[in-house]
């Protein structure tokens, strides 16, 4: 069950109802229907306790909040690997202000190339987070202070690794709430290198060149908001993943799916470039 290996499949589920929560126990064909519908190779999900025991997840493996028995991630493990599972080891000093980090996770994530050769061909960082997070106020300035942290944590960490960063948790917030969050943050990143073009024209540098030394670094920290538009007539609810600027999405849309065991629910999909593996040089 594999498919062309030059992208990278992600689906993101919103599930409401039941407090949040996808009661998988008590259907545990939903995910089956999903993976088999989808194959993807990340599958962002709300936050619960999965049963594992499905053939139809057997290449699988759940990517876990930090003490937490709630999986916010699967992952396909003959495409992936996460080399930093304990993500908290990697960066210890850093913390969220105000926001629980045994309900958020921002793994490494390890894209191979196909096997035997099974090397590392791409790396991205991808935040995510258990659904209460998003859901546990009613006030909207809580939710804006949220998404902001969140997106400063992705510029830290494509600041921190130099690889792109996939957001792909459920803000709660409206598309043109996240984008006018977004455009602010990308504002301040600009912002900033214009504040050192003086200093670098001191040492003979115009500004066109200031700009072109930072542009692989601004297009990493600098945000974009991906709408996942609906691919059928019904009324369906908005969605979007938010990447790296660097990071191009492709066929990002809504995406009818099998029916869940909660009374409201949204698929999201997108696609990730790969870069071509390069021929091995025969010598000679």
């Amino acid at each position: 069950m594999r498919k062309s290996t030059d992208r990278l499949n992600i689906v993101g589920l919103n599930v409401y109802g039941s407090n949040g929560k996808q009661i998988q126990s008590d259907h545990i064909s939903y995910l089956d229907d999903v993976i088999r519908h989808n194959e993807p190779d990340i599958l962002l999900i709300p936050g619960n306790n999965l049963d594992m025991t499905s053939l139809a997840l057997e290449d699988y493996r759940p990517a876990k909040v930090a003490f937490n028995l709630d999986t916010v991630l699967l992952y396909d493990t003959k495409r992936l690997k996460l080399p930093t599972p304990h993500w908290y080891g990697k960066i210890p000093y850093f913390k969220v202000p105000g926001i629980d980090k045994n309900k958020l996770m921002y793994p490494l994530v390890d894209i191979m190339s196909p096997q035997p050769t099974s090397h590392v061909v791409k790396q991205f960082h991808c935040i995510t987070w258990h659904w209460e997070l998003a859901h546990q106020t009613k006030y909207q300035n809580d939710l804006f202070q949220f998404a902001r942290q969140i997106l400063w944590l992705s510029q830290y960490l494509a600041f921190l690794s130099r690889v792109e960063v996939l957001i792909g948790g459920n803000f709660n917030l409206s598309l043109s709430q996240i984008k006018s969050l977004v455009e602010d943050h990308n504002d301040q990143i600009h912002g900033s290198i214009t504040f050192v073009k003086p200093m670098f024209r001191q040492m003979g540098y115009d500004n066109d060149m200031t700009d072109e030394i930072y542009r692989p670094e601004r297009k990493l920290r600098q945000l974009r908001v991906h709408e996942c538009k609906s691919t059928n007539s019904s009324k369906q609810g908005t969605d979007y993943f938010v990447a790296s600027k660097q990071m191009n999405l492709c066929n990002v849309k809504m995406m009818a799916e099998p029916k869940g065991p909660t009374t409201k629910s949204s698929m999201k999909t997108a696609e990730v470039n790969i870069p071509a593996t390069p021929k091995k040089h025969s010598g000679g």
